[in-house]
């Protein structure tokens, strides 16, 4: 039943587990133990996860600036996208953008 609702552009959604919750009728614990469950990671690191690949694209196939990426993947400050970036990639946005790179970190 969940796993439909995962597959659409969540980079785009700002739901809270609590949404999600309520408008299921379950629990916040629940959702999160089946989120989990299914997806293998907490809805958290998986958003997250799909944000950075949304970023990966926009760096490799547009040229919108950094500021932009991170507003358009949900980040609202710059820094903070620049940070998770880096963690998550093993490398700086431009060198990343440089690179050329078509690697999806997760999918």
């Amino acid at each position: 039943m969940l796993q439909p609702a995962f597959r659409c552009e969540p980079v785009l959604l700002q739901i809270t587990i609590e949404e999600m919750a309520k408008s299921l009728g379950l629990n916040r614990k629940y959702i999160t133990d089946l989120f989990k469950e299914v997806v293998g990671m907490p809805p958290q690191q998986y958003w997250g996860q799909l944000r950075i690949n949304k970023a990966c694209e926009l760096l490799t196939a547009t040229s919108l600036s950094v500021k932009e990426i991170a507003y358009s993947v949900g980040y609202s400050n710059q820094l903070h996208f620049t940070k998770k970036f880096k963690q998550s990639c093993s490398m700086s946005l431009s060198d990343y953008r440089k690179a050329g790179s078509h690697t999806q970190l997760f999918l």
